[in-house]
């Protein structure tokens, strides 16, 4: 004999779906990134991580002028000129504290690293500074595909590549 509801899920059917819904919509929210958290899409307070001081250089191709900007970051608060500026100071400076060993480290210091021979555009720049203690002075290429990879994680530190 069929127990009354079953054919059509009864009351009990609909609870579960209902169960299952309000399951989903708590896991989609915790995906969601936080406006306020670095790394969010607002510009939410900064971490008040170690002091972040840099310049930074940028010239967009052999002959090009160059771009000069700065970006501090201390306190929780974050100032930038330039071209930082206009790519959002607060994004800068948490994606500064992210890739701080990739800032410290020297360009191919990794001589275990295999890189593709693919050039990557004629945009080169310097880092030069400190996060906390720690002396920055970093060039940037898009010369083969390691030096792609390294911009490409300084973004928006470093323009993203245009094409």
């Amino acid at each position: 004999m069929r127990r009354r509801g079953a054919a059509r899920g009864g009351v009990a059917g609909r609870r579960g779906v209902a169960a299952a819904g309000v399951a989903l919509l708590l896991a989609l929210a915790g995906c969601a990134g936080d406006e306020d958290e670095p790394g969010g899409d607002g510009a939410g307070p900064v971490d008040a991580g170690p002091p972040v001081r840099l310049a930074l250089v940028f010239e967009a191709g052999r002959g090009a002028p160059t771009v000069e900007s700065t970006l501090t970051c201390d306190g929780g608060e974050a100032v930038a000129s330039g071209a930082i500026a206009d790519r959002g100071e607060d994004a800068a400076c948490a994606r500064v504290r992210e890739v701080a060993d990739l800032l410290m480290a020297e360009p191919d210091a990794d001589r275990e690293r295999i890189c593709t021979s693919i050039f990557g555009g004629p945009q080169t720049a310097r880092v030069s500074g400190a996060i906390g203690d720690q002396r920055i002075e970093r060039a940037f290429s898009r010369e083969n595909g390691c030096a792609i990879s390294d911009w490409d994680a300084a973004v928006p530190l470093l323009p993203p590549a245009e094409g």
